[in-house]
């Protein structure tokens, strides 16, 4: 006896140009459902859809199997033997699969009988489609907000290491890992959070800027010198001025900086707020008005940390002075302009 399938439960919000339609679990997709005879329309949110109107009508694409299986001549010996009882002999053109074959073994595989088993290299496995069908899905639509419309939010992501380990591979930190108030989960449908209060955690943040200094640093300048998931070092090379060695090889006039007399000096480093690892500097959480301006503030912060990390440092021959005079790019205060 089959059991009955419990109504769809569908959340609504209504707008002046049309509706957005989610699941109240939000882990079912909407997805390959129609409603109204039309396709949903994905938005900026994976969990919600858009549609003309508050739907009344809601189907699913049923695929049905194949019929009519059955063993077919090759083309190939057809036309080399043609097409007649003297030439074909015994053999039929076409032969049903449950007379040449039956099913055996722990899977039910289909092996030919003895009587076919010669003849199976000539024939070929053929079967009719069945077309897709239309079925109606019973289910319940809740408008639980009216409103007159809502703006595209174009997302962020940031890539990070899935582990500590780059061979682990990579994930990405999205929109759906950003913090919001409590008060603000119970309120305000999942569509509609990414204009309220967001924030990113300080481990959350320390693997953004980790991934995103690796990715991009130059390692002419700076040398990473820890990278762990509990604790990050960057150093910067200082060249002292005018040191130059003869380039070897095809172009014996060129003269480059020696890196081996180049000191290193920590200019960045960072631990985050789960760790607290000892000796460093716990990076803080950053929080924006909403996601968008979240993501402001992270970009703002990696452009203007790259920036400064990437910048050559050279002893001044006049003071022997670098400009770095022991201070090291805070990690505590990501970005006055935050």
């Amino acid at each position: 006896m089959t059991t009955p399938q419990k109504p769809q439960k569908i959340q609504v919000i209504e707008t002046e140009d049309g509706a957005f339609i989610g699941r109240l679990r939000e882990y079912n997709s909407l997805n390959g459902y129609l409603f109204d005879g039309a396709k949903p329309k994905p938005t900026f949110h994976k969990d919600w859809f858009h549609v003309a109107q508050v739907p009344t009508l809601m189907q699913r694409t049923v695929s049905h199997p194949d019929t009519n299986h059955r063993y077919e001549l090759k083309a190939e010996f057809l036309e080399t033997e043609g097409f007649s009882g003297k030439t074909l002999g015994k053999m039929k053109p076409s032969i049903p699969i449950n007379e040449c074959q039956s099913q055996a073994g722990m899977y039910d595989e289909w092996i030919w009988n003895e009587e076919y088993k010669h003849l199976a290299s000539l024939y070929e496995l053929k079967s009719d489609a069945v077309e897709d069908t239309l079925e109606d899905v019973e289910f319940d639509a809740e408008v639980i907000l009216k409103i007159d419309n809502i703006k595209e939010y174009s997302g962020m992501s940031f890539p990070v290491r899935r582990t500590q380990w780059k061979q682990d591979g990579y994930i990405n930190i999205t929109d759906s890992d950003a913090h919001h108030q409590a008060i603000d989960c119970i309120v305000f449908p999942s569509l509609m959070r990414h204009a309220r209060p967001a924030r990113f955690t300080s481990e959350q943040v320390y693997k953004i800027v980790r991934e995103h200094i690796i990715r991009n640093i130059d390692l002419e300048v700076c040398e990473i010198t820890s990278d762990y998931d509990f604790c990050f070092t960057v150093k910067k090379r200082i060249s002292p001025h005018g040191t130059f060695t003869k380039a070897k090889a095809k172009n014996p006039n060129l003269r480059t900086p020696t890196r081996s007399k180049c000191e290193l000096s920590t200019v960045f480093e960072m631990t985050h707020e789960g760790e607290n690892y000892k000796g460093y500097t716990a990076i803080p959480a950053i929080a924006g008005k909403n996601n968008a301006d979240l993501k402001r503030k992270i970009n703002l912060y990696l452009k203007t940390l790259i920036k400064e990390l990437n910048t050559p440092t050279e002893i001044c021959h006049h003071c022997n002075g670098t400009g770095i005079n022991g201070e090291v790019i805070s990690s505590k205060q990501p970005s006055k302009d935050l």
